[in-house]
C-alpha cells in the first residue's frame, strides 16, 4: 500500500506542487499586475476617487492582495520543514525514495529467483554458479529478511504509511542498502567498523579471562594472543584450532554474552535467544565459506575495487585507508586458510575474522605512530 501510495504521490503530487502551483503563480502575477494597472487608470475616471489619497488606498489594497497570493504560492511550493507544505514535500520525498528502494530490491528478488531456479535444476550444486550469482543470491536473501518487517507493516491498511517513516528513521536496522544514500553507506560502514572494534575488545577480554587458568597449549597461546603478547610465529591463531573445534570455545559451549558479542561483530541482531543466535551464526559462516570456495575457484582478480572492499568488509576488516593491493593480500591469506576448513567449523571461522582483523588494525596503528 505504501509503495502504491508513493507511486501515486510521485505521479500526481509532483505535477500538482511544481507545475500547477508555479503556473498559478505566473497567472496571478500577470493578472494582479494588470489589475494594478487598470485600477490606477480607472480611478481617474471615478469622481469619488479623484482624491489622490483614495487612489493610493485602492492601489495599496491591490498590492496587499498580490503579496498575500505570492506568500500563499511560496508556502505551497516551499520545502521548509517548518511549514505544512514543506512537511508534505518531505513526506512525499520519503514515500518516493521508499518506492525507488523497493523497486531496486524487487529487481534483485527477480534475479534471485532465476539463480535459485538454475541451482534447483542442477540438484543444488553451488559449483555451477558464478561467484557474482552466488553472492547476489545470498545478499538478496539477507536483505529480504532485514526489510521484511517494514514491508509487512506497509501492506497493512491505514497504518501502512508508518512503514516508510519507521524505516527511514532507522534505516541501518530495518532497511537494506537499496534504500540508503551514498552518505548513509559511508556513515554506516564507519559505524560497523567502530562497533566491530568494540566487540573485538570484549571478545578478547572474555577469552583472556577464560584462559587464565592453566590448560592446554592452545589455551595458553590464546591467552598470550588476547593479552597482546609478542609472539614469534607469524600466524599463531591457526594453532588454536582445537580450542574452537572441540574445546571450551566450540559453538555449543559459548556463553550467551560471548555469543552476543560474536554475532554483533558479524553485524547480526544479538537479542534473539541463544539457540537462534547459534543457528544464525552457522548460516552466516556457511554463506561466507561458500563464497570463499567460489572466490578460490575463480580468483580474486575478478573483483573490482568496490567488490574487493565489500568482500573484505563482510569478513570483518575495516577497509578504511587500506590500499587495494593490501586488501588483495589480506583476502588471499584468508582464502588460503579457509580452503582447508569445513563450513561446519562455525566457531573457528567466526573467531578467525576477529583475530585476523585485529592483526591488521594493530599493524596500521603501529605504522601510524612511526
Amino acid at each position: 500500500m505504501a509503495v502504491n501510495a508513493a507511486s501515486f504521490v510521485h505521479k500526481n503530487c509532483t505535477h500538482l506542487t511544481r507545475f500547477n502551483l508555479l503556473s498559478a503563480s505566473t497567472f496571478i502575477y500577470k493578472h494582479t499586475s494588470r489589475c494594478n494597472y487598470f485600477s490606477a487608470q480607472s480611478t481617474s475616471c471615478i469622481p469619488a476617487l479623484e482624491n489622490r489619497q483614495n487612489r493610493r488606498i485602492c492601489r495599496k489594497g491591490v498590492i496587499d492582495r498580490r503579496h498575500k497570493v505570492n506568500d500563499f504560492v511560496f508556502r505551497c511550493t516551499s520545502t521548509d520543514s517548518t511549514t505544512l507544505a514543506g512537511r508534505f514535500q518531505k513526506f512525499r520525498k520519503i514515500l518516493y525514495d521508499f518506492y525507488l528502494g523497493g523497486k531496486r530490491l524487487f529487481q534483485d528478488v527477480k534475479l534471485t529467483w532465476k539463480i535459485r531456479r538454475k541451482l534447483r535444476d542442477n540438484s543444488w550444486d553451488y559449483d555451477v554458479l558464478q561467484r557474482k550469482e552466488l553472492w547476489k543470491m545470498f545478499k538478496t536473501q539477507k536483505n529480504i529478511k532485514k526489510t521484511l518487517p517494514i514491508v509487512a507493516l506497509s501492506c497493512l491498511p491505514v497504518i501502512g504509511y508508518l512503514g516508510p517513516i519507521i524505516g527511514f528513521l532507522r534505516p541501518r536496522q530495518f532497511l537494506s542498502d537499496h534504500f540508503w544514500t551514498a552518505k548513509q553507506k559511508e556513515k554506516f560502514t564507519a559505524l560497523d567498523s567502530k562497533e566491530r572494534a568494540e566487540c573485538r575488545n570484549s571478545i578478547f577480554n572474555i577469552i583472556n579471562e577464560e584462559t587464565k587458568k592453566p590448560g592446554s597449549k592452545e589455551l595458553q597461546l590464546l591467552h598470550k594472543i588476547t593479552a597482546r603478547a609478542n609472539l614469534d610465529s607469524d600466524a599463531p591463531f591457526e594453532k588454536t584450532f582445537m580450542a574452537f573445534s572441540s574445546g571450551i570455545f566450540e559453538l555449543d559451549s559459548l556463553a550467551r554474552k560471548h555469543l552476543q558479542k560474536l554475532c554483533s561483530f558479524w553485524i547480526m541482531r544479538s537479542w534473539w535467544p541463544s539457540f537462534m543466535l547459534k543457528r544464525n551464526l552457522q548460516k552466516e559462516m556457511v554463506v561466507i565459506h561458500k563464497d570463499d570456495v567460489a572466490l578460490a575457484r575463480e580468483g580474486i582478480e575478478i573483483l573490482n575495487e568496490k567488490q574487493l572492499e565489500e568482500a573484505c568488509h563482510v569478513r570483518g576488516l575495516d577497509t578504511t585507508n587500506i590500499s587495494s593491493k593490501y586488501l588483495q593480500i589480506w583476502l588471499q591469506n584468508w582464502l588460503d586458510l579457509t580452503k582447508h576448513i569445513s563450513e561446519n567449523e562455525t566457531s573457528f571461522l567466526a573467531h578467525h575474522a576477529v583475530f585476523k582483523a585485529m592483526n591488521v588494525q594493530e599493524t596500521l596503528k603501529d605504522n601510524s605512530t612511526i
